[in-house]
C-alpha cells in the first residue's frame, strides 16, 4: 500500500517538492532561483540514455536527496527511493508493478547525467558538509602535490594528514549519501568537489613553472585549525 503525499515528511528540506500545488506549477517555476545551475536546465527527455519526463527526475532528486522524515514511515532504503519516485510522479507498470528499466538504472544510480543532478543537490542542500568536503580535498590535494615533487620536508607528517584527511572525505561521503555511498552516485558527488576545489590542471602546471603556486593553493594547509580536523600530534577528526 502507497503511503500518502504529505508535505510534512519533507518540512526539513529547502526545497519541498510536496509543498507545491497546482498540476501546471514545475519544480523551476517554485524556485527559479535553480534555472542558475545546468544540470537543471537538461532536457532528460532527450537525451539518449535517460527518456524520462524531466520534471519527475527534478522531483524524484530533490525529494529523495534532501533532509526528509520518510524513514521513519517506510524503513527501507530501496521501497522509500520506489515511493518517492512514484511521488515524483513516475507510475509502476500495473502488470509486473515496476518501473521502466530506464528509470531502475536511475535508481540504481547508474545513469551519469542525473548522478550529477543529484551531486548538485546536495551541493545546494547539504551546504555545510558540502564545504567541509571542499576544504579537506584541498588540504588533501596540496599535501600530495608537495609529497610528489619533494618540497614536503617532513613526508611522515604529510603522510599522517592526508591519511586523516582522505578519511575524513570518506566519512563525509557516507554522510551525505548514506545507503548510496557505494553507487556510482558517490563518483559524481566527488567529483563536483574536486571541480569546485582545485584550478584547472593547466593553471596548475604554468603556477608550478612561474613558481607561484601558493598563490592559488595554500602552501601549508594542513597546520590551520580547519573545521572536524584536528591538527597537532594526533591528527584525528574530531
Amino acid at each position: 500500500m502507497q503511503l500518502e503525499a504529505d508535505s510534512k515528511i519533507c518540512s526539513k528540506a529547502k526545497y519541498n517538492v510536496l509543498s507545491i500545488k497546482g498540476k501546471n506549477v514545475s519544480v523551476l517555476n517554485k524556485w527559479p532561483e535553480l534555472k542558475k545551475f545546468p544540470e537543471f536546465k537538461v532536457d532528460y527527455g532527450n537525451l539518449k540514455d535517460t527518456h524520462l519526463n524531466t520534471e519527475s527526475i527534478l522531483r524524484y532528486c530533490l525529494l529523495f536527496y534532501q533532509k526528509n522524515d520518510l524513514r521513519n514511515y517506510i524503513p527501507s532504503f530501496q521501497q522509500r527511493k520506489t515511493q518517492m519516485a512514484i511521488w515524483a510522479g513516475f507510475e509502476l507498470d500495473k502488470q509486473t508493478g515496476t518501473f521502466s528499466d530506464r528509470l531502475e538504472q536511475v535508481l540504481m544510480g547508474n545513469n551519469k547525467d542525473v548522478n550529477k543532478l543529484i551531486a548538485r543537490v546536495k551541493q545546494l542542500t547539504d551546504d555545510v558538509l558540502y564545504q567541509q568536503f571542499i576544504t579537506y580535498e584541498s588540504v588533501r590535494y596540496r599535501v600530495m602535490l608537495n609529497l610528489e615533487d619533494g618540497s614536503e620536508k617532513n613526508s611522515k607528517q604529510a603522510l599522517e594528514v592526508f591519511e586523516t584527511v582522505s578519511k575524513g572525505i570518506r566519512d563525509i561521503g557516507e554522510e551525505m549519501l548514506k545507503e548510496d555511498v557505494h553507487t556510482p552516485i558517490k563518483d559524481a558527488l566527488y567529483h563536483s568537489v574536486v571541480l569546485a576545489t582545485l584550478p584547472r590542471p593547466e593553471t596548475i602546471a604554468k603556477a608550478k613553472k612561474d613558481g607561484t603556486l601558493d598563490e592559488i593553493i595554500d602552501e601549508k594547509p594542513y597546520e590551520v585549525d580547519y573545521p572536524g580536523l584536528k591538527v597537532g600530534k594526533t591528527r584525528k577528526l574530531r
